[in-house]
């Protein structure tokens, strides 16, 4: 159930940076990157990058993530079966419906999320991301 729990979680923020990525304009970060502020040069390359990086994200690592959160939830499904539950079918309906919903569900939700606040996604992000590669 963790397991599932951090794929939706992973699913939902790649599909989220995404959405941040392709819709933020790199006119917000062009001063910041001149005043020199970390993070500011890797936020215009994501911006630039915007449709690979999206595509990355939110294609690649999403559809993965949601392929490993299936079988995931094939395995929970597995697992009430051989208890021997009288409602093996209901589970597996339930579970495969309440994946679905999240993962769909989240998605949609947090879409205006990363539409209004893009720049402190994106902004946020390359910080993040300075931690493991040095900025020149």
């Amino acid at each position: 159930v963790i397991v599932l729990i951090v794929l939706l979680i992973v699913n939902i923020s790649c599909d989220v940076l995404a959405n941040a990525i392709i819709s933020c304009n790199p006119e917000a970060f062009h001063a910041m990157a001149a005043k020199k502020i970390k993070g500011a040069k890797r936020s215009v390359f994501f911006c630039r990058n915007a449709t690979k990086l999206s595509s990355i994200f939110a294609d690649v690592i999403g559809d993965i993530c949601g392929i490993v959160s299936g079988a995931a939830g094939t395995a929970l499904i597995v697992h009430f079966a051989m208890t021997g539950s009288v409602y093996e079918i209901v589970v597996s309906i339930g579970v495969s419906a309440v994946i679905g919903a999240l993962t769909v569900g989240g998605k949609a939700i947090f879409k205006h999320f990363a539409i209004k606040y893009n720049k402190r996604i994106v902004f946020g992000f390359a910080k993040f991301t300075t931690f493991f590669k040095k900025e020149k």
